[in-house]
């Protein structure tokens, strides 16, 4: 919203260098990027482990999917166009610029589901990629048919969401 309000500044072009790098490197480099500066250089975070949910373990491993998802969503919404309006406008506006966003968030939230498996392996967290790679190397296929089931179950109910935004920010959209 910053940068789509301010086109052409120096914190649109800051913005949109974080979104497109974001975008531009995978997971795994941005992963170990970050291990090797606040792990290892800086030591003010662990570089990987969960050590029963502490707050700090979580910290890059979160960090690292919401960067992911983040610049994708600051891309789209600013690519749209520039708002120049006041605030008090912003309503009326909004909507409309909420559209493409809420078209990307769909398929956004399914990719980072799948980006979770590249994450866990770079902290070295446990979670469901990690039982799914583990479930096909041992050959347990009812174990990789009901997380399988599980995704797909989600990648629905997120889709669903996604068209129910649709109706709401555009009245002339009617689902019959």
């Amino acid at each position: 919203m910053a940068a789509a309000l301010r086109r052409n500044s120096i914190a649109d072009y800051l913005l949109m260098l974080l979104g497109n790098a974001g975008s531009a490197f995978p997971s795994f480099v941005i992963g170990l990027v970050l291990i090797l500066v606040f792990a290892i250089g800086l030591k003010w975070l662990p570089a990987g482990g969960w050590n029963n949910f502490q707050a700090r373990y979580m910290v890059l491993p979160i960090a690292l999917l919401t960067m992911i998802s983040v610049a994708t969503v600051g891309r789209v919404t600013r690519a749209p166009r520039g708002c120049r309006c006041a605030p008090s406008s912003w309503r009326h506006e909004l909507k409309p610029m909420l559209i493409p966003v809420v078209s990307v968030i769909g398929p956004l939230a399914i990719a980072s589901i799948t980006a979770a498996v590249v994450i866990e392996s770079v902290f070295s967290l446990p979670g469901i990629g990690k039982l799914i790679v583990n479930g096909a190397g041992n050959r347990d296929y009812t174990l990789v048919l009901g997380l399988v089931v599980l995704v797909t179950v989600v990648s629905v109910l997120l889709n669903l969401l996604v068209d129910l935004a649709y109706a709401w920010l555009d009245p002339k959209i009617r689902y019959r």
